[in-house]
């Protein structure tokens, strides 16, 4: 019996002392598709394309949310996609086969990484928005490449 009260007491613990990424200022929501983001000043979408492409949106009206036509060649999110969601008090990642998309809280931040953690598209500022137009600031790394079209 004092064993097993021993028990209940380290499980009780161990469930009141885990913290996630939901809080007063920061909550999310996940469907089949990928997780909606909320503060108090931003609302981000991340919406999963395939295992190698993570979509990310961005609202300053949360009341618009919604998943926007693509710019990506693929049109529609493949609808058999899993991924995971593992959530800590700072940080939130979502996990595909591939990839690793990183929400940070402090500084905002969105980071992507490979599955051996190696970092392939790292934020550096967050996200500002002016009218219409809205920029997501990412640090270059020296192996970085850009294309336009």
């Amino acid at each position: 019996m004092r064993l097993s009260l021993y028990f209940l007491s380290l499980l009780i613990l161990a469930a009141c002392t885990r913290t996630g990424f939901n809080d007063e200022k920061y909550s999310f929501i996940q469907d089949e598709k990928g997780i909606t983001i909320t503060s108090d000043s931003i609302t981000v979408r991340l919406t999963v394309y395939r295992d190698d492409i993570i979509k990310v949106n961005y609202f300053n009206d949360t009341s618009k949310i919604n998943d926007e036509d693509s710019f990506c060649v693929i049109l529609e999110p493949y609808t058999s996609i899993r991924y995971k969601i593992r959530e800590n008090s700072d940080n939130l990642r979502l996990i595909t086969h591939d990839v690793i998309a990183q929400v940070v809280k402090d500084p905002f931040n969105i980071n992507f990484y490979n599955r051996k953690s190696q970092p392939l598209l790292l934020g550096s500022r967050g996200y500002k928005s002016n009218g219409n137009g809205k920029t997501a600031f990412f640090s270059i790394q020296e192996n970085d490449h850009f294309f336009r079209g």
